[in-house]
């Protein structure tokens, strides 16, 4: 559950920011290609370019999970919610799923099931 709180954390955290003057709403690019690489999968599974993917936003979660991770399986649906939840309000930030899934079936088994 703490973790879970977190994420509303971030919420009031990212209108905190938000409401300052002083925060810059832009992120540079080549620091999500230098981590990330030049493309990103998306939910649909297509290839997107990460300056598409990640345009206009305040920030990028960054979430390591894999589909044998009994943790992960608990946590993520959570997670999931929670960033419906905070896309519907509107908030400018998106989530990169970096997983640890030893081949790409557990990968997509995982995918599937959020």
């Amino acid at each position: 559950r703490r973790v879970h709180g977190g994420i509303f954390r971030c919420e009031s955290e990212f209108k905190r920011r938000r409401e300052q003057s002083s925060f810059s709403s832009t992120i540079p690019m080549s620091i999500f290609e230098s981590l990330f690489g030049t493309q990103l999968r998306d939910s649909t599974g297509q290839l997107v370019a990460t300056s598409t993917a990640l345009n206009e936003v305040d920030a990028v979660l960054v979430y390591f999970s894999a589909h044998w991770c009994g943790p992960c399986r608990h946590f993520t649906p959570k997670l999931a919610k929670s960033y419906k939840t905070m896309k519907d309000k509107g908030l400018k930030f998106d989530l990169v799923f970096v997983s640890s899934d030893r081949n790409e079936q557990g990968f997509d088994e995982y995918v599937a099931e959020m």
